[in-house]
């Protein structure tokens, strides 16, 4: 994990002597009066600091609760001045704790109480504050007809996901999150707040669609939005545990061959499978953007391919909020009423692209690793396979049809997006748990090398235990890391935005 050795004498400044002076920057700093900065010696401080993913737990110098855009540059010259690395947050959901910086002693800035949302009607855009949720946003869009693409947990916070893509059951039509923004406004490394779009500052509007994290404080987008579907059907199909290996195999790569030509792009589909001792459980679930007439002809050659058919079929026609709603894994949408739900997890990912599916070997090396190595005690093994972007009758989806160049967010040309998820029921992650879970991606990874293929990584499934050379190398590869390098240069020289996977 690279740390910038002068970030960790900074922090060690802090912690020693210096926090005084630092705490004294920031209180006599004028904030706006629904500001809020929360010191370790504070009472709140536990609370402010609470993460999702509890096996990367970190303690920041100070967190500051913007509350008003202009907060941020204020907080940012101090931690400019003080040699603070700095890191932003919204929705607490980073999988490697990232939102509290990564590391020990980082400033973070909040953004959760930037909630403003408005649309408007001429021009289908709506500008949103990133203090919001999806979930927020959603239900605001809901009030004038309208959606966006998004991910499927609402609880997500828009800052983080905007940033590093934003894939989810309506993607596959309209592209993913980071590709409705046509405009933001960030905080900079030098204490200003800029519009970066297209017409300005492109560079740095680049830079976000993909690694935002590293280049500023996104306060607010504005976004395309899209007149929502007379008709939308939610379904999910249970099928009997799987108990041959084989089977299991015939089932993935059929569901491959459908994701790589004949998903049509309203529809948004995923297989989501666990090994337990009896076998594996299976569904495939997912939501279609049309009429139910149209979703069971769609989905039928999936269907009749799959060497074991569901026992049990809910298939439900939808309004669109009702949906969104439906897919979400605690299905409430409004965040003042969400709690965050912190546990012991690890997550991986994989991006197989279009050219390169998983080849028999593969498919049965991953599966065979699964049902024949014992999981360690207490713990809880998954993977979601989702079709990602594709090709539909020859012609691209919503994903890869936009230009890999265009946004720092890389490998659009891909198929398949697998989530590779694990849980702790005890209050430890061990080393026999992260073994056992990095072992599972390896017997995807060694395999493709050995045939000479290549397979990706997906952003916000962010991988902890990746170093910055290696997150950048399989998240954007060489020539986009040249290219984000020159732009942090730009932007942040002294590289005041800095975590551990961070340019």
């Amino acid at each position: 994990m690279r740390v910038d050795p002068l970030f960790t004498l900074a922090a060690c400044v802090v912690a020693a002597y210096g926090q005084s002076t630092f705490a004294t920057c920031l209180t006599s700093a004028k904030l706006s009066p629904d500001a809020e900065v929360v010191f370790p010696s504070d009472a709140t401080y536990a609370d402010a600091i609470a993460v999702v993913t509890l096996e990367f737990s970190y303690k920041p110098a100070a967190v500051v609760f913007l509350g008003a855009p202009e907060d941020a540059t204020v907080a940012l010259q101090c931690a400019a001045q003080f040699g603070v690395p700095t890191v932003s947050r919204c929705g607490r959901h980073s999988y490697a704790s990232f939102s509290v910086g990564g590391q020990d002693g980082s400033l973070v800035l909040d953004t959760t109480k930037l909630k403003a949302i408005t649309y408007d009607k001429k021009t289908g855009l709506a500008t949103i504050g990133l203090g919001n949720r999806l979930g927020d946003v959603a239900l605001a869009l809901d009030s004038w007809g309208r959606g966006t693409p998004h991910g499927t947990c609402a609880s997500v916070g828009t800052g983080g996901h905007a940033n590093c893509g934003g894939f989810g059951m309506w993607s596959r039509e309209h592209g993913m999150f980071l590709d409705q923004i046509v405009k933001a406004r960030v905080a900079t490394a030098n204490g200003t707040i800029v519009t970066a779009s297209h017409a300005e500052n492109s560079d740095l509007f680049w830079a976000i669609r993909g690694a935002g994290p590293s280049f500023g404080t996104v306060l607010s987008i504005t976004i395309k939005t899209y007149a929502q579907p007379s008709s939308v059907v939610r379904f999910n199909y249970t099928f009997s545990p799987i108990t041959d290996a084989g089977t299991l195999v015939s089932f993935f790569q059929n569901f491959q061959a459908f994701a790589a030509t004949d998903a049509p792009p309203p529809l948004g589909i995923r297989i989501v499978w666990a090994p337990v001792p009896w076998g594996a459980l299976a569904w495939v679930h997912g939501v279609y953007y049309g009429s139910q007439t149209a979703f069971l002809s769609a989905v039928n050659p999936l269907l009749t391919s799959l060497p074991v058919q569901p026992v049990l079929a809910e298939i439900n026609n939808l309004s669109y909020i009702e949906a969104v709603k439906a897919i979400d894994t605690v299905g409430q949408l409004n965040s003042t009423s969400q709690a965050l739900q912190p546990a012991y997890t690890y997550y991986q990912s994989v991006l197989v692209p279009n050219e390169q599916p998983l080849s028999l070997q593969t498919w049965t090396a991953y599966v065979e690793y699964a049902l024949s190595n014992p999981m360690p005690a207490d713990s809880l093994v998954f993977t979601e396979i989702d079709a990602f972007a594709g090709l539909y009758k020859g012609r691209p989806t919503a994903i890869s049809a936009i230009p890999e160049n265009a946004a720092a967010f890389s490998n659009r040309n891909s198929m398949l997006l697998m989530q590779l998820g694990s849980a702790s029921f005890i209050a430890d992650y061990t080393d026999e748990m992260f073994a056992w879970a990095r072992g599972w991606r390896a017997s995807i990874t060694d395999n493709v090398a050995a045939e000479n293929k290549t397979v990706k990584a997906y952003g916000c499934y962010v991988d902890a235990k990746w170093t910055a050379e290696e997150a950048h190398s399989i998240y954007f590869g060489s020539a986009k890391t040249s290219k984000l390098e020159k732009i942090k240069r730009r932007w942040d020289p002294r590289r005041v935005f800095n975590y551990p996977q961070g340019f």
